[in-house]
């Protein structure tokens, strides 16, 4: 699948998917960690503004505008726990 389809088919924008890769790309490659496996908990469209991020069978929501360097620190500190 392309970029695109994912993204439209997870009901956000190409342009926050691409950023979302390319950090989690660029973690990894300075991580000695692999990244946490990734469970999609709705099948249902979600608005492009919220975002849900799940770590080791924690959910946590975050409103719209939320920072995503505030979110990639937060997924970090969650996947040491």
């Amino acid at each position: 699948m392309t970029r695109a389809v994912v993204a439209n088919e997870l009901g956000v924008g190409l342009a926050a998917l691409t950023y979302w890769l390319g950090k989690l790309r660029a973690e990894r490659r300075q991580s000695e960690h692999p990244l946490v496996p990734v469970r999609v908990v709705t099948t249902e469209p979600v608005a492009q503004e919220q975002l849900e991020l799940e770590v080791a069978g924690v959910v946590v929501r975050f409103s719209p505008g939320t920072s995503p360097e505030y979110v990639a620190q937060l997924a970090g500190a969650l996947r040491a726990c």
